[in-house]
């Protein structure tokens, strides 16, 4: 069960709703000019009554950021075949 810490609402996490939150360390102006990886992952949910994000709980993996060609060299790596005859029909 979360509570909501603006309106005190209390709901039941509901896996449909769940998305992660990223964080960088920036606020403000200084999020516009940086570029940086995120720092900490969050595991969040919007409140019902009011709609403000709820974290549940910091994420304990680590963030690993891909770029698409490298995402497809590490996808290959898994299953090669498939992967090829993926990227033959594109």
């Amino acid at each position: 069960m979360l509570e909501c810490k603006v309106c005190g609402t209390k709901f039941n996490a509901i896996v449909e709703k769940h998305y992660v939150a990223r964080d960088n360390g920036k606020t403000g102006f200084a999020v516009a000019l940086g570029s940086n990886d995120e720092e900490r992952l969050y595991d969040a949910f919007d409140c019902p009554a009011c709609g403000c994000q709820v974290i549940a709980k910091e994420r304990k993996r680590s963030y690993i950021h891909y770029t698409p060609d490298t995402l497809l060299l590490r996808l290959l790596q898994f299953n090669p075949i498939k992967m090829t005859s993926m990227a033959v029909n594109l």
